[in-house]
C-alpha cells in the first residue's frame, strides 16, 4: 500500500517516498516546566507524540500542486507514513513549502513537517480529576486538584 496524506476518506496517494537522506520520524514529548520558589524545576509531561519531517523530490508541477493543496488545508489530516503505510495517524502540518529542484528546474521538491495530533487532550491527566459519582459524558464537571483540596478535602470545579 502506498503512503497517503489528506482529509480522512479522500487522501491523496503520494507518487514517491520521501528522500531517505532527509526523512526523519520519531517521538516528541510535550511538557511544560515551572520554577518553584526554591528554584527547583517542576515538569508536567502531557503527551508523547510522533513527528515526521522530510521532502518529496522529483515531482511534476501537477503533483506538487496536489500535495501542496493537501498540506495547506486548515484541518487535521490523515497520514499514512511510508514506514507503516497501513497505519493511519491524524496529524497537523507544522510547515510546508515547495521549490524547484536545483539540478532539474522543471521538477519540484515539497518539504514538510508533520506532528501527530490524535493524542492531544485539553489538560494534563495528572492535574484534572473527575469527582466520583458524577454523571457520565457531557454532564461531567472537571475538578482541579490544586484548588480547594487543602480546605476540608473538597475539590472545586474548574471555571476556565
Amino acid at each position: 500500500m502506498a503512503h497517503k496524506i489528506g482529509l480522512s476518506g479522500s487522501e491523496y496517494t503520494l507518487p514517491v517516498n520521501p528522500e531517505a537522506e532527509t526523512y526523519e520520524y520519531g517521538p516528541v514529548s510535550l511538557a511544560g516546566m515551572v520554577r518553584a520558589l526554591d528554584g527547583s524545576g517542576i515538569t508536567h509531561y502531557l503527551a508523547a507524540k510522533k513527528r515526521w519531517a522530510g521532502h518529496w523530490a522529483g515531482l511534476t508541477t501537477a503533483q506538487r500542486n496536489l500535495i501542496m493543496t493537501e498540506l495547506e488545508r486548515q484541518a487535521h489530516l490523515s497520514w499514512y507514513p511510508p514506514e507503516a503505510d497501513t497505519t493511519q495517524y491524524i496529524v497537523r502540518v507544522l510547515s510546508s513549502f515547495a521549490r524547484p529542484m536545483a539540478e532539474a528546474p522543471d521538477w519540484w521538491e515539497v518539504h514538510f513537517e508533520l506532528e501527530e495530533s490524535r493524542r492531544w487532550r485539553n489538560r494534563s491527566p495528572a492535574s484534572i480529576w473527575i469527582a466520583p459519582g458524577t454523571p457520565p459524558a457531557h454532564d461531567q464537571r472537571r475538578f482541579c486538584r490544586c484548588r480547594g483540596t487543602a480546605r476540608r478535602g473538597r475539590m472545586r470545579p474548574i471555571t476556565c
